[in-house]
């Protein structure tokens, strides 16, 4: 896959998961970040979502944490704090 047609793709997947958590974010996030996978921001939007994963709770399954890595790593951007989402996520109720 070519990189316009992975990052279209990628945008269209955060988009995706954006509108799912939606009821779950601040309104004003949601509207700040709907255009933006659309405008090539796809990093913007993952690490927003991260953020808010780790503010509160947001329901993310493990494909949705993949792709929130996948997508900050692909940037260049640092997923230390993905990977936090990631093993909150998973980690055995105390």
């Amino acid at each position: 896959m070519n990189r316009i047609a992975q990052q279209l793709e990628t945008g269209q997947r955060l988009f995706r998961l954006l509108m799912t958590i939606a009821d779950r974010l601040p309104h004003d996030l949601v509207t700040g970040l709907r255009t933006r996978p659309a405008d090539g921001h796809e990093a913007e939007v993952a690490q927003a979502i991260v953020f808010a994963a780790v503010a509160g709770p947001v329901p993310l399954t493990e494909a949705d944490i993949d792709l929130l890595i996948t997508t900050i790593a692909r940037a260049g951007e640092d997923t230390t704090v993905a990977h936090v989402v990631e093993q909150c996520r998973f980690a055995p109720p105390a």
